[in-house]
């Protein structure tokens, strides 16, 4: 067989033709795998933003529910401070007049609780005047044994004396003297609720330390329902000032 030059550029061309074929093919080939990647991402892409807008959806649902429940929760919490307000406002009127006294022996043969009381009122505090009361007695309760070193023996503590005095007048004249007991084993507190009282002991303190500290020549613990707080004044004739806007000032 004689090779021509003819016959060598048929067979090239047919080669080249070949190689065209198989390099169009590869090149669709791509074209079509980039369009099905594309679409899809294209497809999670929307299917997670649609999640997206749905939890959000969500979220703006629960947040609405629970802003809902917090101001109903609020509303509740106000109600229940103000029902306790009142109520301790009223405890506070029924309790406001009295006092009671521990530390008075139990009354020996032939004595009275009345006498015993009028004579602590005069001797230990020094009110030549017992304070007019409506009522007068003994709280029954429960004590636990005293130990008694002296003796070497144990005794039941005298249940506290609780007396109502006619006004506020009288309960503070009382309560003003109460420092004279110091030392008698003697004592005198109000009747206030657990909480007024901590609150009326932390303001006498604090009144204490004012008249210590000679920033003011008056001071006082003025008390109105359940609202307590202390006011002063430089002179006698001058009007009484919170000392709570003092303090600020």
């Amino acid at each position: 067989m004689v090779v021509t030059e003819a016959f060598v550029e048929k067979i090239l061309k047919e080669a080249v033709a070949k190689l065209d074929s198989r390099l169009s093919a590869i090149s669709v080939s791509q074209t079509a795998t980039k369009d099905q990647l594309s679409a899809e991402i294209t497809s999670q892409f929307n299917q997670l933003k649609s999640e997206i807008v749905k939890l959000k959806s969500e979220i703006e649902e629960k947040d609405t529910i629970i802003a809902a429940l917090q101001s109903t929760l609020d509303v509740q919490i106000k109600a229940t401070d103000s029902t306790n307000q009142r109520l301790l406002e009223l405890e506070v009127r029924d309790r406001r007049l009295n006092l009671i006294l521990h530390g008075l022996t139990k009354e020996k043969h032939g004595e009275t609780l009345q006498a015993n009381f009028e004579e602590v009122m005069k001797n230990n505090l020094g009110l030549e005047d017992s304070p007019k009361i409506t009522r007068l007695f003994r709280i029954k309760q429960r004590f636990d044994n005293v130990s008694v070193r002296a003796s070497n023996s144990t005794k039941k503590a005298a249940p506290p004396v609780m007396f109502s005095c006619l006004n506020e007048w009288e309960v503070q004249t009382v309560l003003k003297s109460v420092g004279k007991l110091k030392g008698s084993g003697m004592r005198i507190c109000t009747d206030l609720p657990p909480e007024l009282n901590a609150r009326r002991n932390l303001l006498l303190a604090k009144a204490k330390e004012i008249r210590e500290s000679k920033s003011f020549a008056f001071v006082r613990l003025k008390q109105n329902g359940s609202s307590l707080k202390l006011e002063v004044r430089n002179a006698s004739n001058d009007q009484w000032i919170a000392y709570d806007d003092v303090a600020v000032s």
